[in-house]
């Protein structure tokens, strides 16, 4: 395919192109419109100095309209087939769709086992990335795997045993449909040639570019479809995204043609991460204690900022044990549900809570529960098992951090209380009016008292998910019993340019009533209800070790963002049958918009209740409890944008 073309040409053409509205001479298309306007006025003053400047704006400017760098480095142990066939493989390998940059790999196959020959390389590929289902001109590069069986050039071979034609003034690549049978081949036909010109590639005018070049098979064996694509290869990288090639440099180039034998079948695969990679097994859960379900006036047994529990912030790749005392809870708990809240963080960092292992040798599970940036404040309820000593840990990765912790309630043998999952629905909405006498925002100070309809008769509190939005400054929302009075702990915290949500146990009323108060400013407030605490229903079991089911950046149930309006299920594996519930830490990564996040047990697609609320670019994380259906699967939606999504279950409900 006839590669773009060279990057200063079209600079230096630009250039010297006047425009037909400006006496000014035309800059570089990649140039800012404030570089355009600045030097449109020297060109005026002087022709010599345009020239300097365009020399600039071509160094600067056009280099800087290049995708970022090359995509990440892959084990072949993940892709989802290498070709069993074949003994030699190059991989071509992007971070995502539309990027114009990848990484090239080679490896070599002794066996069954695959070993690294070349790279990682840096590749150009076409100027709008992958595309499985390409068309000739569309300026993208095949996404599949494609054998490769000759090689060509404009200089002489390089010392290939691929089939080698050395390129002459009379060799064409032709790509005209309208000569179906001479479509995506090699054609020597001196002027005048019997197809467009316009639609084939003279290679010798490719300098450069077709110095060198390996023949990619693709739509060419073992049939050709017209108007699909031709003239795919491995070429010289000239500086630019391609108009389907993979381009890498002449040196890299000519070692691998050198590497390239027939006799070994020689073969390339060609896509994004998410094409390319197999998805992983999450590890399956393993029973751990298990008990009812009891909430408690929050007491705070963690406040690093006053020595309350530990002194001081807790340093980067440390741990800090906490104590879950006998006057918080019962001791005969066997989990807890801690508010844990992360403040005065010097870096981008998360918390991993987790029950303090006997060895102190183990370390802390790849799970996370609370994620915050420098600045931020941020909360969010765990539920964890006490392990050795009345104990769970806490793991901060990075940076110092603050970190604050109240027990809201506890699991434990004798407990009475069950829990009832339900089907998510909203009992209040200030924005609207919904739960709410009047459609306004809460004030500093004020609280509300919200009614919870279909609360069942039995149920003593309530699983309610709290959001803040649109605050006028930077606060926090306690949740507590309906008509009660304030206990001295928040759920919810939010700097006030952002919308925040935490999940609580809140006690219920006599009139089936929670209330809701807002600290600072004033506070659009939402809460959905996720389930009840009843004396009849379904027990908590805690999980061993928290265990992630999902992680889609590096394949974990799912592989690649969640798109726009997209759900994916997931498999919450080692459930008993009977399990009716699980909870769940999900953890949004870097949406491309303003969005939020839905878990639900099945498709249901009405409801506009949310888990999860993020800026665009944001990370964070909120606890969910998921009603699961027979299958053991949950369903995430993102509500636009798309972003990475990661879920951690700490622990399920079963009847009991």
């Amino acid at each position: 395919m006839r590669p773009e073309p060279n990057g200063a040409l079209r600079a230096w053409a630009l250039w010297l192109t006047p425009r037909a509205s400006s006496p000014a001479l035309a800059l570089p298309a990649v140039a800012s419109k404030g570089v355009r306007g600045t030097v449109g006025r020297l060109v005026r003053r002087s022709t010599v100095l345009a020239v300097a400047v365009a020399v600039v704006a071509y160094g600067l400017g056009w280099r800087l309209n290049q995708s970022p760098a090359s995509a990440t480095p892959i084990p072949i142990e993940d892709l989802q087939s290498p070709p069993a066939d074949a003994e030699q493989l190059i991989v071509v390998s992007a971070d995502g769709p539309g990027t114009n940059r990848a990484t090239l790999q080679a490896f070599t196959r002794a066996g069954a086992t695959w070993h690294s020959a070349f790279g990682p390389m840096d590749a150009r590929i076409g100027r709008n990335g992958f595309r499985k289902d390409r068309h000739e001109g569309d300026g993208t590069s095949p996404v599949g795997t494609f054998t490769l069986t000759e090689a060509f050039g404009i200089k002489p071979n390089p010392g290939t045993v691929l089939p080698y034609r050395t390129v002459g003034t009379d060799d064409w690549w032709v790509s005209d449909v309208n000569v179906p049978d001479l479509y995506n081949t090699w054609q020597t036909h001196a002027a005048p040639v019997p197809w467009d010109p316009k639609h084939a590639e003279h290679l010798i005018t490719f300098t450069k570019s077709y110095d060198r070049a390996v023949v990619i098979d693709f739509n060419r064996r073992p049939s050709t479809e017209l108007g699909r694509g031709s003239g795919i290869f491995l070429h010289v990288d000239n500086g630019n995204p391609t108009s389907g090639c993979v381009a890498i440099d002449e040196s890299q180039l000519a070692d691998i043609m050198r590497w390239l034998d027939p006799t070994k079948r020689p073969q390339i695969m060609m896509g994004t991460l998410d094409q390319l990679l197999k998805v992983n097994e999450a590890p399956p859960l393993t029973a751990g204690p298990s008990g009812g379900l009891r909430q408690v006036t929050p007491t705070r047994i963690l406040d690093t900022r006053i020595g309350l529990g530990a002194a001081g912030p807790l340093p980067a790749r440390t741990t800090l044990d906490v104590t879950v005392p006998s006057s918080a809870v019962p001791s005969d708990a066997v989990a807890v549900a801690l508010n844990v809240t992360l403040t005065e963080q010097t870096e981008p960092t998360y918390l991993t809570v987790y029950p303090t292992p006997a060895d102190p040798a183990i370390g802390p599970p790849l799970v996370s529960n609370v994620n915050a940036v420098a600045g931020e404040h941020r909360a969010n309820l765990v539920f964890v098992r006490v392990g050795d000593a009345r104990r769970v840990r806490v793991y901060n990765p990075a940076g110092r951090a603050q970190v604050v912790a109240d027990v809201v309630g506890y699991v434990s043998p004798n407990a009475l209380g069950r829990f009832l999952p339900v089907t998510p629905y909203r009992v209040l909405d200030t924005r609207y009016g919904t739960g709410a006498a009047t459609i306004a925002k809460i004030g500093a100070r004020e609280a509300i008292d919200v009614p919870v309809p279909f609360a069942p008769a039995n149920a003593t509190a309530a699983v309610v998910n709290v959001t803040v939005t649109d605050p006028t400054s930077a606060t926090w929302v306690a949740a507590y019993q309906g008509h009660g009075a304030w206990g001295g702990t928040s759920t919810v915290n939010t700097t006030g340019a952002e919308t925040s949500a935490n999940l609580a146990i809140v006690p219920l009323a006599d009139d089936r009533t929670i209330r809701l108060q807002n600290a600072n400013g004033a506070s659009n407030l939402l809460a959905d209800v996720q389930g009840f605490i009843v004396t009849s229903g379904s027990l908590f079991i805690a999980a061993q070790t928290p265990v992630r089911v999902l992680d889609t950046r590096n394949g974990i149930a799912f592989r690649g963002r969640v798109d726009a309006a997209g759900l994916i299920s997931v498999l919450v594996p080692g459930l008993p049958a009977d399990a009716s519930a699980v909870a769940m830490t999900i953890t949004a990564v870097q949406p491309s918009a303003e969005t939020f996040i839905r878990a639900v047990g099945s498709i249901d697609g009405g409801s506009q209740t949310s888990n999860l609320n993020l800026r665009k670019g944001d990370t964070r994380a909120n606890l969910a409890i998921v009603p699961v259906g027979i299958d053991h699967r949950i369903t995430l939606t993102t509500h636009v944008g798309d972003v990475d999504l990661i879920a951690d279950v700490s622990g399920w409900f079963a009847p009991g």
